[in-house]
């Protein structure tokens, strides 16, 4: 028969080898990682003509547009577990 922890292994396995994309914070995450989604929950607030802002809720800074081409890590002020669509 199976052994107990050999289900254990599987599922721990299978959530840090599955990865997801949240449909929230856009980031690609593992499914061991399914209630770390970090967002702000307040949209950025910009000056005309602008690219910098800030996130009003924690004053973290925002940017309109991303002109590095670099894809950077959302991150947040606020937690709850990542959306994802099947």
């Amino acid at each position: 028969g199976t052994k107990p922890w050999s289900r254990d292994i599987y599922w721990k396995v299978w959530g840090i080898t599955v990865v997801l994309q949240c449909t929230v914070c856009g980031n690609a995450f593992t499914a061991s990682e399914l209630g770390h989604c970090a967002f702000c929950p307040l949209a950025p607030t910009f000056r005309p003509g602008q690219n910098h802002g800030v996130y009003k809720c924690c004053n973290a800074p925002a940017v309109r547009f991303d002109t590095t081409g670099l894809r950077r890590i959302q991150r947040g002020c606020t937690a709850m577990e990542h959306k994802v669509d099947m």
